[in-house]
C-alpha cells in the first residue's frame, strides 16, 4: 500500500519527504505526523509561589513542546474512514485514530520550517537561506 503525503499550504519547510515516509514505513505507522520543537521564552523574571509565599524565581523561562508541523504520511487504507461531507481537520483525525487504537507516531524535524499563514510570516520566509 502506497502511503499518502499531505502538507498544509501554509508553510515553507525544506523537510526530507524520503526520511518521512522510510521512518513511516520503518515502524508499521499507519499515520505519522510531523512535529517541530518549538521554544517560546518570557520575557520576565517568574516567580513561583504557594498561595501567597514566594517558593523560587525563575528568571525568564524557556517552555518547550512539540508543535504539529503540518505534514503528514497516512496509510491510504484511512481514507475510507473519512465521512462524506463531514468536515474533518488533520489534528482530530489523527486523534479519532489514537482514539480507535490506530497506530500513529510522531517525526521530528530539525529541517527549516516556517508557518506563512500570515503576510508577515510571508516576509520573514524569504529571508530565510538555507546553507549550501
Amino acid at each position: 500500500e502506497l502511503p499518502l503525503v499531505i502538507t498544509n499550504g501554509d508553510l515553507v519547510t525544506d523537510i526530507d519527504y524520503k526520511k518521512l515516509i522510510d521512518f513511516h514505513s520503518a515502524n508499521s505507522s499507519e499515520a505519522t505526523m510531523a512535529i517541530k520543537r518549538h521554544e517560546i521564552q518570557n520575557p520576565y523574571g517568574v516567580v513561583i509561589t504557594n498561595g501567597l509565599d514566594i517558593t523560587g524565581l525563575e528568571e525568564k523561562p524557556v517552555h518547550l513542546s512539540n508543535i504539529n508541523a503540518g505534514v503528514y504520511v497516512l496509510n491510504s487504507s484511512l481514507i475510507k474512514l473519512l465521512k462524506k461531507n463531514e468536515y474533518c481537520d488533520m489534528p482530530n483525525f489523527f486523534i479519532n485514530l489514537k482514539e480507535n487504537h490506530h497506530k500513529v507516531m510522531a517525526f521530528p524535524i530539525h529541517e527549516i520550517w516556517v508557518d506563512v499563514g500570515q503576510p508577515n510570516d510571508i516576509a520573514n520566509a524569504s529571508s530565510l537561506k538555507k546553507d549550501v
